[in-house]
């Protein structure tokens, strides 16, 4: 008992000289000091070796011209594998089979799985070998090498359909607006040169005729200002305007033209006027 008891006793001792709060933080301290140094040591043997720490990958956005997808398209094939430009080929060789895992249509459900894994195989393939990857890095850098290799991709806009009775339609209308002009052009014309011819009293012998004599008569008698007679009356714009007003009157002017009159209004009226034109021959005969 006596012995037991003593273990006991310094056992207890021993506890209460090493608090257990403070044993904690020893061991945490040791821990952070044993993993400093396996880091510096790492670091040491990767800087006598030569080569630079990993670096984290960033995607650059660079838009490469490629519009015949000879390579990536407008994506960087590096940015397509997560390494950057100057990754080596192990580095390359590891993303590739990652992302092969990660986004082969087998193991990856999603919609976009398929597309996304054959842009990372073509990616690999154009960076896998020194040869292409090269031949890549001098097209991409230089658009006017891709141009020279490749040739230009030029882009073809086609209009959209027309509806073919939309067409008809604005033809006709354009041509019955150049028709009416027409129209109008000649009804003024031929007013002119009858108000004219009524004015200067010309007779059959000169071009008239009696009822353009009779016209001048009666334009006379209508004449408020001083009779003058020959030259006078053909410069008088107030005789002028008595003739217009007795042809007007006797409806001997011609009318002013209307849009039914064109050759649109008279095209679309054919399904109509053509059944009227052969039922009043059939009554005639």
């Amino acid at each position: 008992r006596a012995k037991a008891s003593f273990g006991r006793k310094q056992t207890c001792n021993k506890r209460s000289v090493v608090p257990r709060d403070l044993s904690g933080k020893l061991i945490r301290s040791e821990m952070k000091v044993f993993r400093s140094l396996a880091f510096v040591t790492m670091l040491a043997s990767v800087v006598a070796e030569g080569d630079a720490p990993p670096k984290l990958w960033r995607p650059s956005g660079k838009k490469v011209h490629d519009p015949w997808k000879q390579f990536c398209g407008k994506t960087l094939c590096y940015d397509l594998l997560e390494v950057s430009e100057d990754a080596t080929e192990d580095v390359i060789k590891k993303s590739y089979r990652k992302l092969a895992r990660e986004w082969h249509p087998d193991k990856n459900p999603e919609k976009g799985a398929r597309a996304k894994f054959q842009k990372i195989a073509k990616a690999y393939e154009v960076l896998s070998t020194d040869g292409s990857r090269a031949n890549y890095d001098m097209m991409w850098r230089n658009p006017d090498e891709y141009r020279k290799k490749y040739g230009e991709y030029y882009y073809k806009i086609k209009p959209p359909p027309t509806d073919a009775t939309f067409v008809v339609i604005l033809i006709l209308v354009i041509i019955s607006g150049l028709h009416y002009t027409v129209l109008k052009q000649r009804q003024e014309e031929y007013n002119e040169r009858l108000t004219k011819v009524c004015v200067e009293n010309k007779g059959p012998s000169q071009g008239g005729s009696l009822k353009v004599q009779e016209i001048h008569k009666l334009a006379l008698g209508r004449y408020d200002g001083a009779k003058k007679k020959g030259k006078g009356l053909k410069t008088d714009e107030n005789f002028e305007a008595a003739v217009k007003e007795v042809l007007i009157e006797e409806d001997l002017l011609a009318a002013k033209p209307t849009m039914w009159d064109t050759i649109g209004a008279k095209a679309l009226m054919l399904p109509v006027s053509v059944p009227k034109a052969l039922m009043a021959g059939k009554k005639d005969s």
